[in-house]
C-alpha cells in the first residue's frame, strides 16, 4: 500500500507537529508552564525568540516537569542572557544536561537529538540579580511528534 500525505502530513513527518507559545513576560527569579503535554511525545525542537530585548543580570534554563511526581528534568540548564536583544534565538543544547544555546538571527542545535517525554510540563526558569520584571518577553515553537494516540500539546 502507498502512503501519500497531504501537505500537513508531509510537514508533521519532516519537522513534526508545531505548537506556538505566545510571547510573555519573564519576571525574573520566577518559573512558569510554557507547554502543557497530556501523553507521551518525541520532542523535535524547542526555538525561543526573544521579542523585547534582555537586560543585564538575568539567566534563563528550561526543565520538564513530569506529571507521575518524579523530579523536574533539566532540558536546558542555565544560560546567562544578560543583554540579549530582540531576535535572539534560544535552543536546546545537542548533548543531554548541556545549557540552553543562544544565537542571532537564526536558530539551530537541538535537533541533533530527540527527547522522548510523557505527560508533564516544560517550564521556564530565570534567576540573576536585575531588574527584568518589567521587560523581558520569550516566544516559545514546540516541534514535537506525537507517540500516544490522542496525546495534545498546548501552549499554556
Amino acid at each position: 500500500m502507498t502512503y501519500m500525505p497531504d501537505d500537513d502530513g508531509t510537514r508533521t513527518f519532516i519537522g513534526g507537529v508545531i505548537v506556538q507559545a505566545a510571547a510573555a513576560l519573564h519576571p525574573d527569579q520566577t518559573s512558569a508552564d510554557i507547554f502543557s503535554i497530556s501523553g507521551r511525545i518525541i520532542l523535535l525542537g524547542l526555538v525561543g525568540e526573544v521579542t523585547v530585548a534582555v537586560p543585564a543580570n538575568h539567566d534563563y534554563s528550561l526543565e520538564f516537569d513530569p506529571d507521575n511526581g518524579g523530579a523536574n528534568v533539566n532540558l536546558g540548564t542555565t544560560l546567562e542572557v544578560d543583554s540579549d536583544a530582540a531576535g535572539t534565538f534560544y535552543t536546546l543544547p545537542t548533548t543531554a544536561g548541556g545549557a540552553l544555546v543562544a544565537t542571532t538571527n537564526i536558530a539551530y542545535g537541538g535537533y541533533d537529538m530527540m527527547i522522548d517525554l510523557g505527560a508533564g510540563d516544560i517550564q521556564w526558569t530565570t534567576a540573576g540579580g536585575g531588574t527584568v520584571g518589567t521587560t523581558t518577553r520569550v516566544r516559545w515553537d514546540l516541534h514535537y511528534v506525537p507517540v500516544d494516540t490522542g496525546v495534545t500539546v498546548t501552549a499554556v
